[in-house]
């Protein structure tokens, strides 16, 4: 079934007034800077207002996201589960969620008064008394029975917060899952082999197809309309960073890419269904901007700067408010500081890369001239060695 259906006049219409219906990159009159990074033109539903508070959920990256519009002046509601970082053993990374469903479990827990389940028993017991917690972030493990449990309970309470957010924003990161059939939910990170050498019926591995990823976002869009702001908006986007392995008989970069191709595919469709929905494209940007300007050394995670820039440019649209120039002028101005930072460092790895290239070629005329010599030298060798024969 198609995601969009228009009327040929419809589809003409949009595109004669689509400026960008075509690759920008193509036009001889781009700026050297806009070659290298990425800046998409989006279409957006609503406006933000400086300091408003937003809730965030997702990948990693969506920690990214939350510290830049910290940044920028927005009360990110999340980052308030650090108030208890000493005495609940929480650690950075506790609310990442990796799944759709893992995001989805989140939304139940803390929104769904029908929603129960038994938590002790979704840990998985070790020894002394102490647990890991497959729905949190993989490095909480190994803390006592007692702490994992009051740690969900906080965590539930501050993410019940979300009823007085009108934006809320979603970063999906895998479409591969973990499904626990005993207890009917997904994790958010892989079992442990003696979790399934224990249980080996217990634990299946999905991947997850863009249906499914599409049910997950409809079940959390229904729980937000019951449960959270009555004018909620949702900003849904697909992290850029790579999975750190995969599960299937391919390498692990062929993975990553179907896995992102899913949840790129689940976002549109779902974008398309709903009016109060937009797509930020910082996947796009990461991925189709220069990598040297992206990328860190790993080539898996993103240089601070180009964080910077990619989230100030898919935030700035919302901001062109009247009552908001201020916020506006400070983010715009924030975002081409960062355009000319990466340019600059773009421009010193490409002289850097002279250089390199340079010294190659003059380390290869060397061989080359040595090459020569050498053979020269061997020649007179053996022209010195028929002389001699030849007495």
């Amino acid at each position: 079934m198609p995601i969009l259906k228009q009327s040929a006049s419809d589809a003409i219409r949009t595109f004669k007034h689509n400026s960008r219906r075509t690759n920008h990159l193509r036009d001889g009159d781009v700026k050297a800077e806009d070659r290298f990074m990425l800046a998409p033109v989006q279409s957006v539903s609503h406006r933000l207002r400086a300091g408003e508070s937003i809730f965030t959920i997702g990948s990693c990256f969506a920690r990214n996201v939350e510290r830049h519009l910290d940044m920028m002046g927005f009360d990110v509601i999340n980052r308030r589960i650090y108030d208890e970082a000493e005495r609940l053993a929480i650690l950075p990374g506790i609310d990442n969620r990796y799944t759709p469903f893992s995001m989805l479990n989140e939304f139940r827990w803390a929104l769904d008064p029908d929603f129960r389940i038994d938590y002790e028993a979704a840990l998985y017991k070790v020894d002394r008394g102490l647990c890991f917690d497959p729905h949190m972030h993989y490095a909480m493990r190994r803390f006592p029975v007692a702490t994992a449990l009051e740690r969900r309970d906080y965590l539930n309470e501050c993410n019940r917060s979300i009823t007085r957010c009108q934006t809320i924003i979603m970063t999906l990161g895998l479409a591969e899952a973990w499904w626990d059939s005993k207890l009917g939910l997904y994790l958010n990170w892989s079992p442990q082999m003696r979790w399934i050498e224990q249980e080996p019926h217990r634990f299946e591995f999905h991947l997850l197809g863009p249906e499914d990823v599409c049910e997950a976002l409809e079940s959390i869009y229904a729980l937000l309309d019951t449960h959270g702001h009555p004018d909620f908006q949702i900003l849904l986007t697909v992290s850029p960073i790579e999975m750190m392995a995969t599960f299937r008989p391919m390498d692990a970069s062929v993975a990553n890419m179907h896995s992102k191709s899913i949840l790129r595919a689940a976002a549109g469709a779902f974008v398309e269904k709903h009016q109060n929905v937009d797509y930020l494209p910082s996947f796009e940007i990461a991925l189709l901007s220069d990598p040297w300007a992206v990328w860190a050394g790993d080539r898996v995670h993103i240089q601070d700067d180009a964080v910077d820039f990619i989230v100030r440019s898919v935030m700035a649209p919302y901001l062109a408010d009247e009552g908001d120039v201020q916020a506006v002028m400070a983010a715009d101005s924030l975002s081409e500081r960062s355009h000319q930072k990466l340019f600059r460092k773009q421009r010193q790895l490409e002289k850097r890369l002279e250089r390199l290239e340079m010294e190659k070629a003059h380390l290869e005329t060397s061989v080359s001239n040595l090459q020569r010599s050498n053979t020269n030298y061997l020649r007179q060798i053996l022209e010195l060695q028929q002389s001699g024969d030849s007495r």
